[in-house]
């Protein structure tokens, strides 16, 4: 349906950008801001879903004195899986390796799971998990959203 292609393409920009209505981290666990900061470790080759990857770890930075911002990704800990042919995202996945200070926020806990399919020609996200666990004061925050995509249609 219209609607359910047009919820599809928002959350599709929201993986790519970061940004999310609902998100305390912005712009900060963005794939373009992680990959712009991390330390990557080539591990081996190896089978996801039936495709041949290479898989790249990321490396936390060690806790420094930086815009609080910074400090969330610095504190981000995960792998990259790109396919042999043409290296396309095929799977990534992040996870918050310590607790950091968001102004009076604290993220406690953050994990990020991103799997994608080949679809025709293209790589389109199959399923996207985000896990939080964020505190204010006394209060504790915990929130999981999973959006799942299985109807991929062209458009007449």
């Amino acid at each position: 349906s219209h609607r359910s292609a047009g919820r599809f393409a928002k959350h599709y920009r929201e993986m790519l950008s970061g940004k999310s209505e609902h998100s305390l981290i912005g712009d900060e666990l963005s794939l373009p801001s992680i990959l712009g900061r991390a330390t990557y470790i080539y591990r081996h080759r190896e089978l996801v879903s039936g495709v041949h990857c290479h898989r790249l770890d990321l490396v936390a930075q060690p806790e420094r004195n930086v815009p609080s911002a910074q400090a969330l990704a610095d504190a981000t800990e995960g792998s990259l899986w790109l396919a042999v042919e043409g290296l396309h995202m095929v799977r990534w996945q992040t996870r918050l390796v310590r607790s950091v200070h968001q102004g009076i926020a604290r993220v406690e806990k953050l994990q990020l799971r991103v799997e994608l399919e080949e679809r025709g020609e293209s790589w389109l996200p199959s399923e996207i998990e985000l896990l939080s666990e964020v505190g204010i004061g006394p209060i504790t925050l915990r929130k999981r959203n999973r959006y799942l995509y299985s109807e991929f249609r062209r458009r007449p």
